[in-house]
Protein backbone atom coordinates (compact mmCIF):
# COMPACT_ATOMS: atom_id res chain seq x y z
CA UNK A 1 0.00 0.00 0.00
CA UNK A 2 1.42 3.58 -0.67
CA UNK A 3 1.11 5.67 2.12
CA UNK A 4 2.32 8.98 0.68
CA UNK A 5 -1.54 9.02 -0.46
CA UNK A 6 -3.57 8.59 2.25
CA UNK A 7 -1.07 11.11 3.94
CA UNK A 8 -1.21 14.02 1.23
CA UNK A 9 -4.55 13.81 1.23
CA UNK A 10 -5.40 13.43 4.72
CA UNK A 11 -3.73 16.67 5.29
CA UNK A 12 -1.94 18.67 2.66
CA UNK A 13 -4.20 18.59 -0.06
CA UNK A 14 -7.03 20.36 2.24
CA UNK A 15 -5.74 23.81 0.98
CA UNK A 16 -5.61 23.00 -2.70
CA UNK A 17 -8.29 24.27 -4.99
CA UNK A 18 -10.89 22.39 -6.53
CA UNK A 19 -12.10 21.00 -3.61
CA UNK A 20 -15.47 19.26 -3.31
CA UNK A 21 -17.10 21.16 0.29
CA UNK A 22 -20.45 20.74 -1.01
CA UNK A 23 -22.87 18.15 -1.52
CA UNK A 24 -24.99 15.54 0.68
CA UNK A 25 -22.23 13.68 1.60
CA UNK A 26 -19.84 16.97 2.09
CA UNK A 27 -20.07 18.01 5.78
CA UNK A 28 -17.70 21.41 5.51
CA UNK A 29 -17.29 21.32 9.47
CA UNK A 30 -14.96 18.15 8.34
CA UNK A 31 -13.22 20.18 5.67
CA UNK A 32 -12.76 22.92 7.83
CA UNK A 33 -10.70 21.48 10.15
CA UNK A 34 -8.64 19.69 8.46
CA UNK A 35 -7.65 22.79 6.46
CA UNK A 36 -7.27 24.80 9.58
CA UNK A 37 -4.92 21.66 10.37
CA UNK A 38 -2.76 21.68 7.16
CA UNK A 39 -2.65 25.36 7.03
CA UNK A 40 -1.20 25.34 10.58
CA UNK A 41 1.59 23.45 10.06
CA UNK A 42 2.75 24.65 6.56
CA UNK A 43 2.81 27.80 8.59
CA UNK A 44 5.19 26.71 10.89
CA UNK A 45 9.00 27.73 9.79
CA UNK A 46 10.90 24.65 12.12
CA UNK A 47 9.22 21.73 13.07
CA UNK A 48 9.88 18.23 14.00
CA UNK A 49 7.56 15.15 15.52
CA UNK A 50 7.66 10.99 16.00
CA UNK A 51 5.66 8.87 14.14
CA UNK A 52 4.59 5.02 14.30
CA UNK A 53 2.98 3.26 11.36
CA UNK A 54 1.76 0.00 11.31
CA UNK A 55 0.27 -1.10 7.80
CA UNK A 56 -0.89 -4.29 6.31
CA UNK A 57 0.15 -6.17 3.70
CA UNK A 58 -1.65 -9.29 1.96
CA UNK A 59 0.04 -12.88 1.34
CA UNK A 60 -0.77 -15.90 -0.92
CA UNK A 61 -4.00 -14.24 -1.41
CA UNK A 62 -5.84 -14.35 2.38
CA UNK A 63 -2.93 -13.84 4.87
CA UNK A 64 -2.81 -10.19 6.50
CA UNK A 65 0.90 -9.66 7.90
CA UNK A 66 1.16 -6.33 9.94
CA UNK A 67 4.05 -4.28 9.40
CA UNK A 68 5.76 -1.60 11.62
CA UNK A 69 7.69 1.55 10.84
CA UNK A 70 8.77 4.38 13.25
CA UNK A 71 10.72 7.09 13.43
CA UNK A 72 11.14 10.98 13.64
CA UNK A 73 11.39 13.38 11.00
CA UNK A 74 12.64 17.60 11.29
CA UNK A 75 12.22 20.47 8.83
CA UNK A 76 13.60 23.85 9.03
CA UNK A 77 12.30 25.59 6.35
CA UNK A 78 15.28 27.31 4.19
CA UNK A 79 17.54 24.99 5.78
CA UNK A 80 17.23 21.66 5.28
CA UNK A 81 15.30 18.30 6.45
CA UNK A 82 16.17 15.22 8.29
CA UNK A 83 14.87 12.26 9.27
CA UNK A 84 15.27 8.83 10.85
CA UNK A 85 13.82 5.72 10.69
CA UNK A 86 13.28 1.57 11.48
CA UNK A 87 10.92 -0.68 9.30
CA UNK A 88 11.52 -4.67 10.51
CA UNK A 89 15.36 -4.43 11.04
CA UNK A 90 16.13 -1.96 8.07
CA UNK A 91 17.24 1.69 9.38
CA UNK A 92 17.25 4.48 7.42
CA UNK A 93 18.53 8.17 7.83
CA UNK A 94 17.79 10.53 5.51
CA UNK A 95 19.30 14.15 5.43
CA UNK A 96 18.58 17.13 3.20
CA UNK A 97 20.42 20.73 3.48
CA UNK A 98 19.04 22.56 0.50
CA UNK A 99 21.72 21.64 -1.96
CA UNK A 100 22.55 17.60 -1.74
CA UNK A 101 20.25 14.91 -0.18
CA UNK A 102 21.66 11.51 1.12
CA UNK A 103 20.39 8.67 2.19
CA UNK A 104 22.09 6.69 4.46
CA UNK A 105 21.85 2.62 4.94
CA UNK A 106 23.35 2.48 8.41
CA UNK A 107 23.33 -1.55 8.79
CA UNK A 108 25.03 -1.95 5.66
CA UNK A 109 27.04 0.68 6.25
CA UNK A 110 26.44 2.42 2.70
CA UNK A 111 25.28 5.65 1.77
CA UNK A 112 23.91 7.50 -1.44
CA UNK A 113 23.80 11.02 -2.15
CA UNK A 114 22.46 13.15 -5.13
CA UNK A 115 22.54 16.98 -5.97
CA UNK A 116 19.46 18.48 -5.48
CA UNK A 117 19.47 21.99 -5.00
CA UNK A 118 16.27 23.81 -4.32
CA UNK A 119 13.12 23.68 -1.61
CA UNK A 120 11.96 20.87 0.34
CA UNK A 121 8.83 20.64 -1.85
CA UNK A 122 11.12 20.16 -5.14
CA UNK A 123 13.10 17.38 -3.68
CA UNK A 124 10.12 15.73 -2.05
CA UNK A 125 8.48 15.93 -5.59
CA UNK A 126 11.57 14.75 -7.38
CA UNK A 127 12.68 11.67 -4.74
CA UNK A 128 9.01 10.28 -5.43
CA UNK A 129 9.14 11.02 -9.22
CA UNK A 130 12.40 9.87 -10.58
CA UNK A 131 13.06 7.37 -7.84
CA UNK A 132 10.01 6.02 -6.35
CA UNK A 133 11.75 7.39 -3.21
CA UNK A 134 8.87 8.82 -0.48
CA UNK A 135 10.34 10.94 2.19
CA UNK A 136 8.56 9.37 5.84
CA UNK A 137 6.29 11.90 6.53
CA UNK A 138 7.63 13.95 3.93
CA UNK A 139 3.91 14.89 2.75
CA UNK A 140 2.66 16.29 6.34
CA UNK A 141 5.28 18.75 6.18
CA UNK A 142 5.43 19.55 2.39
CA UNK A 143 3.86 23.33 1.23
CA UNK A 144 2.90 22.82 -1.84
CA UNK A 145 0.10 20.48 -1.50
CA UNK A 146 -1.35 17.70 -4.06
CA UNK A 147 -3.31 17.77 -6.96
CA UNK A 148 -4.48 14.10 -5.94
CA UNK A 149 -6.27 15.15 -2.34
CA UNK A 150 -9.69 16.26 -2.21
CA UNK A 151 -10.70 16.35 -5.57
CA UNK A 152 -13.63 14.64 -6.19
CA UNK A 153 -14.16 13.72 -2.78
CA UNK A 154 -17.45 11.83 -2.33
CA UNK A 155 -17.64 11.84 1.49
CA UNK A 156 -16.80 14.13 4.19
CA UNK A 157 -17.66 12.95 7.31
CA UNK A 158 -17.61 14.78 11.04
CA UNK A 159 -17.62 12.14 13.28
CA UNK A 160 -17.29 14.21 16.40
CA UNK A 161 -14.96 15.01 19.72
CA UNK A 162 -13.60 11.77 21.24
CA UNK A 163 -10.62 11.18 23.90
CA UNK A 164 -7.22 10.79 22.24
CA UNK A 165 -4.74 9.48 24.65
CA UNK A 166 -4.61 12.30 27.65
CA UNK A 167 -6.39 15.12 25.39
CA UNK A 168 -9.08 15.27 22.72
CA UNK A 169 -9.63 15.26 19.14
CA UNK A 170 -11.66 15.73 16.41
CA UNK A 171 -12.78 12.44 14.40
CA UNK A 172 -12.98 13.29 10.52
CA UNK A 173 -13.77 10.52 7.69
CA UNK A 174 -13.44 11.23 4.15
CA UNK A 175 -14.09 9.21 0.98
CA UNK A 176 -13.24 9.29 -2.55
CA UNK A 177 -12.83 6.76 -5.44
CA UNK A 178 -9.37 5.90 -4.49
CA UNK A 179 -9.51 4.94 -0.57
CA UNK A 180 -11.19 5.75 2.50
CA UNK A 181 -9.54 7.33 5.18
CA UNK A 182 -9.66 8.95 8.29
CA UNK A 183 -7.97 11.81 10.73
CA UNK A 184 -7.97 12.65 14.46
CA UNK A 185 -6.78 16.07 14.93
CA UNK A 186 -6.48 17.94 18.68
CA UNK A 187 -9.15 20.39 19.47
CA UNK A 188 -7.09 22.95 20.93
CA UNK A 189 -7.37 25.57 18.63
CA UNK A 190 -3.93 26.99 19.27
CA UNK A 191 -2.01 23.74 18.24
CA UNK A 192 -4.00 22.07 15.95
CA UNK A 193 -2.11 19.23 14.87
CA UNK A 194 -3.09 16.08 13.74
CA UNK A 195 -2.59 13.04 15.93
CA UNK A 196 -3.63 10.00 13.63
CA UNK A 197 -4.44 9.38 9.97
CA UNK A 198 -5.85 6.07 9.03
CA UNK A 199 -6.68 4.97 5.90
CA UNK A 200 -7.82 1.48 4.05
CA UNK A 201 -7.78 0.20 0.33
CA UNK A 202 -11.21 -0.87 -0.09
CA UNK A 203 -9.79 -2.43 -3.78
CA UNK A 204 -7.05 -4.69 -2.70
CA UNK A 205 -7.99 -7.91 -1.32
CA UNK A 206 -8.48 -7.67 2.35
CA UNK A 207 -9.23 -4.24 2.69
CA UNK A 208 -5.25 -3.69 3.74
CA UNK A 209 -4.91 -1.13 6.32
CA UNK A 210 -1.87 1.60 7.47
CA UNK A 211 -2.24 4.15 10.83
CA UNK A 212 0.17 6.61 11.61
CA UNK A 213 0.34 8.41 14.82
CA UNK A 214 2.40 11.34 15.34
CA UNK A 215 3.35 12.55 18.58
CA UNK A 216 5.83 14.67 20.30
CA UNK A 217 4.93 17.52 17.80
CA UNK A 218 7.37 20.69 18.71
CA UNK A 219 7.67 23.90 16.71
CA UNK A 220 11.11 25.07 18.35
CA UNK A 221 13.13 22.01 19.19
CA UNK A 222 16.92 22.23 19.73
CA UNK A 223 18.11 20.00 16.90
CA UNK A 224 21.78 20.10 17.64
CA UNK A 225 24.79 21.62 15.35
CA UNK A 226 25.03 21.09 11.93
CA UNK A 227 21.44 18.74 11.90
CA UNK A 228 21.65 18.64 8.24
CA UNK A 229 24.85 17.92 7.32
CA UNK A 230 26.19 14.42 6.71
CA UNK A 231 29.62 12.97 7.11
CA UNK A 232 30.25 9.69 5.84
CA UNK A 233 32.40 6.92 8.37
CA UNK A 234 35.60 5.99 6.87
CA UNK A 235 34.04 2.48 6.53
CA UNK A 236 30.97 3.40 4.79
CA UNK A 237 30.53 2.28 1.14
CA UNK A 238 29.38 5.35 -1.57
CA UNK A 239 26.34 3.58 -3.94
CA UNK A 240 24.08 5.02 -6.34
CA UNK A 241 20.62 5.70 -6.51
CA UNK A 242 19.20 4.60 -9.40
CA UNK A 243 15.95 6.59 -11.49
CA UNK A 244 13.12 4.85 -11.91
CA UNK A 245 13.70 5.02 -15.79
CA UNK A 246 16.74 3.18 -15.79
CA UNK A 247 15.35 0.47 -13.70
CA UNK A 248 12.80 -0.26 -16.36
CA UNK A 249 15.35 -0.20 -19.44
Amino acid sequence: MRLTFFLAAGLIACGTTGVAQDGPGIDPKAIEIAKASSDYLAGQPQISFGWFVTYDTIEDGREKLTSVWTGESAIVRGAGYRSSSIQGRDARDYVFDGTTFTAVFAGEGQFAQIEAPGSFEQLNATLLQDYALELPMGDIIDQSGSAAGFVDLTDAVYVGEVFFGDQTAHHLAFRRYEGDWEMWISTDPANPVPLMISGADPYAHGWPKFNAVLFDWDFAAELGDAPFQFAAPESFEQITLTPVAELAQ
